[in-house]
């Protein structure tokens, strides 16, 4: 099997998915990065999620960032542990893929693990962590320092998550950025979230 040109129809007498988890144990990297990606596209069961948990620890950035991706729609919550290290991976795509796993298997009690990431260099990250943080009551003093974020769209996030924790705790430093955040963006966006609570 090539790169590029993994197909039905080339598959022979495999299934077109046993193809693709044969793929992610091949020698080139992006012929693996090609196969998770696949999968990915679908609900991964059965045989692949091992494979693609393998790739969780590839050396290879954009493997572990696809195996998270792929990972996140298998509905196998015995992986989350095994998502977790990636939280502090030093490539930012695997921790931005590593945390839309966790919310997306609904691994609620690895969430706290993303606590530290409300400070990440990413934007995306920071942003990412706060939805993720947004079920997890510890995380509310956390969440509120991140309303002076620097940039608008992670306080924005910071809001929604304050928002889903219950408005009530937090009223004074949502109506802060309701009234008084630089972005009009952040103020109507806060403004609606009070409303609707």
């Amino acid at each position: 099997m090539s790169t590029g040109r993994v197909s039905p129809s080339s598959c022979g007498e495999q299934s077109f998915t046993d193809c693709l988890r044969t793929g992610l144990n091949a020698r080139a990297p992006l012929e693996r990065w090609y196969c998770a990606e696949i999968l990915g596209m679908h609900r991964v069961e059965g045989k692949a999620v091992e494979p693609l948990a393998q790739l969780l620890s590839s050396a290879e950035p954009q493997l572990r960032s696809a195996a998270c991706r792929a990972l996140a729609r298998s509905g196998e919550k015995s992986v989350c542990a095994r998502i977790v290290p990636l939280l502090s991976d030093s490539y930012s795509g695997a921790r931005l893929e590593a945390l839309r796993a966790l919310s997306a298997l609904g691994c609620p009690a690895f969430s706290r693990n993303a606590l530290p990431l409300l400070k990440d260099s990413s934007v995306a990250v920071r942003c990412e962590a706060a939805a993720l943080l947004s079920s997890c009551a510890e995380a509310r003093p956390a969440l509120e320092k991140m309303t002076a974020d620097p940039h608008p769209l992670a306080r924005l996030a910071a809001a929604r998550a304050l928002a889903a924790l219950g408005v009530g705790e937090s009223r004074s430093a949502l109506e802060k950025l309701s009234f008084g955040d630089p972005d009009c963006g952040v103020r109507r966006g806060v403004s609606q979230l009070l409303k609707k609570s």
